[in-house]
């Protein structure tokens, strides 16, 4: 069993930086992979139940532990009262997921010892690393090599589930700018799931060299990605490395600070398209006028929330009724939260990123800081590969109680 669950926290890791790619050339069933994954963890989890309850071994569990179950069960709650039930399904898939993959899998870390965690984490990580690596080349390659012109008559033949009415393209383009995507769905995810890579690096078992390699493969697909919040994510990332990890002096930390200040001020200082398109986005007003819609929303019901009313289920709804899949967002995950499933879901949410703080070792706390910040400015984990890479990720932080830093 630990050979075969080690191979399956490599390949899930790989396969999900890679998974627009494989919605994009593959066949349309493929898109059902994650499903498949998740149900093997399930299955797993409530076999080693059932062998412990015979066993009449002593159970315990961690606080994240009792949250996460808590708040998938109110879910369930939520879809069987739905008036609407199968779109209330589809709600409670992106906001439940991660929470029951958290659940499963840190029930089956506990039947393993420490050492056995840490070596399922690092199986993880070079495959999600690998991954992400793989995911960047693509982007260059298809950006920068030639890559669009031969594969640009290549579409998924499936309608996208952050976009319902949409098919995934290739590439993704803002004014005169193309945002690379790599392997991932769309900029934003491929951002992120890149930043999870960078505050994973410190952690992995690899030679200075491939970190080195890695971080400036990962910072440029970032760059290229064309997504504000990751870009500072990656600046906060890059002090986080300076300081906690090559332990680099304070002056040469502000040397560092002030060349990549610099380097910003003089792209933005002469790069016109890049600066004005930068400055269109920003000023859009949407960002701050959907939270606050969402919560007006979520008042009109403040108990039990309104399931399935706003996000992509809210879309998929309205382009089956109404062939429009036009629908509110609400661009914040602990909004959306509190609007689909009331102020009990909302507290479980809460509580449940709150533990992962108490039970993780404080060296996971910067990657934990920083999904909370992404968290505050997108409605990220309706993304399902980034949902699935964080909460597999949270796993490993609170069932490692001591992360290491590995420096060979």
């Amino acid at each position: 069993m630990q050979t075969f669950l080690s191979r399956l926290f490599f390949l899930t890791g790989a396969l999900l930086p890679l998974h627009g790619a494989m919605t994009v050339f593959l066949p349309s069933e493929v898109r059902y992979w994650k499903e498949i994954v998740l149900v093997i963890f399930v299955g797993v989890a409530l076999a080693q139940e059932i062998i412990r309850f015979r066993k009449k071994e002593k159970v315990s569990f961690l606080w994240s532990e009792v949250l996460a179950f808590l708040f998938s069960i109110w879910l369930f709650f939520l879809v069987v009262t739905a008036s609407d039930q199968t779109t209330a399904l589809i709600a409670a898939r992106y906001l439940g997921w991660g929470f029951l993959l958290f659940l499963s899998v840190a029930r089956i870390l506990n039947s393993y010892t420490t050492e056995t965690r840490q070596i399922f984490f690092q199986f993880f990580l070079r495959g999600f690393l690998l991954g992400c690596g793989f995911s960047v080349l693509f982007g260059i390659w298809a950006k920068h090599l030639g890559g669009f012109e031969i594969l640009q008559n290549f579409y998924s033949p499936t309608i996208s589930s952050w976009v319902p009415g949409q098919i995934l393209p290739l590439y993704h383009e803002t004014g005169s700018f193309i945002r690379m995507q790599g392997m991932s769905s769309g900029p934003t995810e491929f951002a992120h799931l890149l930043l999870a890579g960078l505050f994973l690096l410190p952690f992995a078992r690899l030679s200075q060299v491939w970190k080195v390699i890695l971080s400036f493969l990962f910072l440029w697909g970032i760059g290229a990605s064309f997504t504000r919040t990751a870009w500072i994510l990656a600046f906060a990332w890059m002090l986080y490395f300076s300081v906690q990890y090559v332990r680099l002096n304070k002056k040469n930390i502000l040397l560092i600070v002030g060349i990549f200040i610099l380097g910003g001020v003089g792209i933005f200082s002469f790069h016109k398209d890049l600066r004005q398109n930068i400055f269109q986005r920003v000023g859009s007003s949407e960002h701050l006028t959907r939270p606050l819609q969402a919560l007006r929303l979520g008042f009109k019901e403040p108990l039990t929330g309104s399931l399935g009313q706003i996000g992509p289920a809210a879309r998929i709804h309205n382009l089956h009724t109404r062939d429009d899949d036009q629908a509110l967002i609400a661009e914040n995950v602990f909004v959306d939260y509190f609007a689909q499933t009331g102020i009990i879901g909302f507290l479980l949410a809460v509580g449940f990123f709150g533990a992962l703080f108490v039970e993780s070792d404080r060296r996971a706390w910067p990657f934990l800081i920083a999904v909370l910040i992404a968290f505050n400015v997108a409605t990220l984990l309706d993304m399902t590969p980034i949902a699935l890479s964080f909460f597999l990720i949270f796993d490993f932080f609170v069932k490692i109680r001591t992360m290491r830093l590995e420096t060979s």
